[in-house]
């Protein structure tokens, strides 16, 4: 089975001050982008396609050398119109593949199976819903919040895996905040987990200094 990983990369890292968080050292070695693509290989990823901009290119292509993977992995450049997160998914799923996996630009371990289901959410937990979209018990999105009836911590996405059919819906889609295409997807097409199993929540500078001190003991 063709799988193809998504990586956006390609924004303008404002949380961040201007720093670009998939090029902070993760460990002594590894940049999160180069764990990233360790990452999408050892799930069994064919292909992957990292969304980056005019800025970053130069940068992101020094992963792909540093990992030497040049027959795996393709840049393609995101223009500032269309800037979001739902056109890098478009742009990445333009190329004809049966099946489909988004990943966020912060590490992790995760180990799954890819089975034949349309809509797939890989999700963590996290006290600080302000950085990330959660979902709520019912099924519902709330990109920077979370249900006012649920309490911390609360249950958040951090990779999206879809076949085909549901590549075929969102490229109709324009102009709309990728997480509401995301809810569409949910009520159109049914939702599954799985867990993220080391996620950290590197949501801005002061979060990624906790990470550095936390790791360095």
């Amino acid at each position: 089975m063709k799988i193809r990983a998504i990586i956006a990369a390609g924004g303008k890292s404002s949380r961040f001050n201007g720093i670009y968080k998939e090029l902070l050292l993760a460990n002594n070695n590894d940049t999160f982008l180069d764990l990233n693509i360790k990452k999408c290989l050892d799930l069994g990823c064919n292909e992957i396609i990292i969304v980056t901009n005019e800025e970053k290119i130069t940068l992101h292509a020094k992963s792909i050398v540093r990992n030497k993977l040049n027959d795996k992995i393709k840049l393609v450049i995101q223009s500032n119109q269309d800037n979001d997160l739902l056109g890098a998914i478009k742009l990445g799923q333009s190329l004809e593949c049966n099946n489909l996996l988004l990943m966020a630009d912060t590490y992790f371990v995760s180990d799954f199976s890819f089975a034949n289901k349309p809509f797939t959410f890989g999700i963590f937990q996290t006290y600080f819903p302000q950085y990330f979209t959660t979902i709520s018990k019912s099924n519902r999105l709330y990109s920077k919040g979370f249900a006012s009836d649920e309490s911390a911590p609360f249950n958040a996405w951090g990779c999206v895996y879809w076949n085909i059919d549901v590549a075929n819906y969102i490229s109709t889609k324009i102009n709309i905040d990728h997480d509401i295409v995301f809810q569409e997807c949910i009520d159109r097409y049914g939702i599954d987990f799985f867990p993220i199993t080391d996620y950290y929540d590197i949501g801005d500078l002061n979060r990624y200094s906790k990470y550095l001190r936390d790791k360095n003991g």
